[in-house]
């Protein structure tokens, strides 16, 4: 009951008959069989984006009473939505039993689809149901990439952020939207796993660290197709330091009066410390916020150029001396 070919051969008192050896006999299928449930109707691939070139695809498969696949037969697809076919709706069986239909479309939906053979309805998986989604809309200006937050300190801790908006082809933020985020140039890691999918705002966010100060570039796709808009989005990853200014002025105006440690970045103080000329110590402090009036034992000293020399770690816990001159003025 499987069609095929098959290949007998002969023995007389055990000798082959090697003339007209094998003999071949050809079974056929059967004529088709829409009681069989494998006659059916089959959606071999769905929700395809409505843009007009991705493809739902149904197929109908014939088969007799007995499975065996029946080439040969005509099926006509019948179907309502709106899509168009990428080819007659009267197709041939092939070899393998099977009539294909190729649907695209612009407009998002369900697409049913029914199916006859040789004018007699196929019952079996009908109708078929395909959708046509929204989907990711780059050329719309809503579908951007846009930095959130920049700056961030060049400590391999500090992060800065990058947000995509996707709207789909009908203008509406959508949710459920694969991006991936791609470094295009600096040096910086996204600590962020991906792919992301959009949350119900059509938003999804990363961060990057980085241990070198600079700027770094970043671009999205979503679904696979390039975001353009915002792209690509720059953020700078700056130098965690300190210093001291050249120049104060404690003259009691309430303006430059005090000098202390300028800080960019976290930094744990061991001491900061002022010299006069002759290396006597005048001030020293283990606390950021604390600095020098310009005065020793309640004097204010002179007017001329002191050196100052800073100990700390860094927020990496790196240790950090620095040293200069400051001129007081009055």
């Amino acid at each position: 009951n499987t069609k095929g070919t098959v290949a007998i051969t002969a023995t007389v008192n055990g000798t082959p008959i090697t003339n007209g050896s094998p003999a071949e006999i050809e079974f056929v299928a059967g004529p088709p069989d829409l009681s069989n449930p494998l006659t059916q109707i089959i959606i071999d691939a769905n929700d395809a984006d409505a843009d007009g070139v991705a493809e739902n695809v149904v197929r109908v498969h014939v088969v007799d009473a007995n499975g065996n696949p029946v080439a040969n037969q005509t099926v006509t697809f019948s179907y309502t939505g709106v899509a168009t076919a990428g080819g007659p709706l009267t197709v041939t069986t092939d070899a393998n039993g099977d009539a294909v239909l190729r649907l695209t479309s612009t407009t998002v939906g369900v697409v049913s689809v029914t199916a006859d053979l040789s004018g007699t309805p196929i019952p079996n998986g009908s109708p078929a149901a395909v959708t046509f989604t929204v989907f990711p809309d780059p050329s719309n200006p809503e579908t951007y990439i846009v930095v959130v937050t920049d700056n961030a300190f060049a400590n391999n801790t500090a992060t800065n952020s990058i947000r995509a908006h996707v709207v789909d082809n009908q203008g509406n933020p959508m949710p459920g939207a694969q991006v991936v985020f791609t470094i295009t140039s600096g040096d910086a890691t996204i600590i962020t796993t991906q792919p992301l999918v959009t949350d119900a705002n059509g938003d999804a966010i990363i961060y990057l660290t980085s241990g070198k100060a600079g700027f770094v570039t970043v671009t999205a796709t979503a679904d696979g197709k390039n975001i353009t808009n915002g792209s690509p989005a720059k953020v700078r990853f700056t130098e965690e330091n300190i210093w001291v200014p050249k120049v104060f002025t404690p003259n009691g105006d309430g303006t430059n009066d005090i000098v202390r440690p300028i800080v960019n970045g976290v930094f744990n103080l061991t001491y900061f410390n002022i010299y006069n000329r002759w290396g006597n110590l005048l001030f020293t402090t283990n606390n950021i916020t604390e600095g020098w009036d310009g005065k020793f034992k309640g004097v204010m000293q002179p007017n001329e150029t002191y050196m100052w020399i800073i100990l700390g770690t860094n927020s990496n816990n790196e240790r950090v001396q620095k040293r200069g001159m400051i001129s007081l003025v009055r």
